[in-house]
């Protein structure tokens, strides 16, 4: 389901545009249950706005199609995703971890979009609300048709996300053992590392202390 959707207060984040070869679609994990933040991190206020508009606002810019996987009790974040044009997709039963999450974007993209072998996705846990549009397009723009491979954002030695897949290895999601997660794919290759454009691709919100710093972030931009 899609809305219309406006962006939050701030930087206006500059447009992706969408390079060949083929398409890309971005896949967001969103079914955890904030355990370690004690609540739901991406329904907390953020400016005028929450945390998952602001995620939503840039990745929006970015690729066309931006799948959301969300638990099935969180119906007020799936509301506000597909507010902001996300393609919802709720997981059930729960997904117990992100490479559960990304077998029902997968799914939902199969039966949806009908990818080919030039398409491909990016995958991005929910909770990076700083994640740039520089640094997801610095993504973008490495890939190469010459060469399929797995892309991986770095930041001073650090690996980060946006992690683009082409699409042909999501028939290795189906075929990753029980308990395996997507970092076997990363490993298992082939896999090329992209100096990141900025620090961002590292920055997720696991703490109230990432929290505080990321609302000082805000701050600091509307004060500019």
């Amino acid at each position: 389901m899609r809305g219309s959707w406006h962006q939050p207060s701030g930087e206006t984040p500059a447009a992706c545009p969408l390079e060949p070869p083929g398409r890309v679609f971005g896949i967001l994990p969103a079914a955890g249950r904030s355990r370690r933040m004690g609540r739901p991190k991406l329904l907390l206020p953020a400016g005028k706005h929450t945390v998952v508009e602001h995620v939503l606002a840039t990745w929006r810019m970015c690729v066309p199609v931006v799948i959301v996987v969300v638990h099935p009790q969180d119906a007020a974040l799936r509301e506000i995703c597909q507010r902001c044009g996300a393609h919802v997709v709720v997981g059930q039963p729960p997904p117990p971890d992100m490479r559960s999450s990304v077998t029902y974007a997968l799914e939902e993209l199969r039966r949806v979009y009908f990818p080919g072998e030039a398409d491909g996705w990016l995958l991005a846990p929910a909770d990076m609300p700083a994640l740039t549009a520089a640094a997801i397009q610095g993504v973008l723009a490495a890939r190469d048709a010459g060469r399929p491979s797995i892309l991986v954002p770095t930041w001073q030695g650090k690996r980060g996300h946006p992690v683009y897949f082409p699409w042909p290895l999501a028939e290795a999601v189906r075929g990753l053992p029980p308990g395996v997660g997507m970092d076997a794919l990363v490993r298992a290759g082939p896999t090329r590392e992209v100096a990141a454009a900025d620090p961002s691709v590292l920055a997720d919100l696991d703490t109230p202390e990432a929290y505080e710093a990321f609302l000082r972030s805000l701050s600091d931009v509307n004060s500019a």
